[in-house]
């Protein structure tokens, strides 16, 4: 995973067994999905990450004070 894909993680592609991402680079030619399942090692950085996101509201997994994505199209 590309450290782009990883910083525009959304929440919303979190699931129970890994995560769901279409990475940038095939977005816009075969938007091909994948699907990475999760470890007790991901799990736990996935729930750190959750615990010192500072916006509770914003959609991006990793995100600044206002809740804006770290990552610029």
């Amino acid at each position: 995973m590309r450290r782009d894909d990883l910083l525009r993680l959304n929440m919303s592609n979190l699931q129970e067994d890994g995560f769901q991402i279409t990475p940038g680079k095939t977005e816009d030619t075969t938007g091909k999905m994948l699907i990475h399942l999760g470890n007790d090692k991901l799990r736990g950085y996935v729930a750190m990450a959750e615990a010192v996101r500072p916006v509770s509201i914003s959609p991006w997994l990793f995100c600044n004070r206002r809740g804006e994505c770290y990552f610029r199209e």
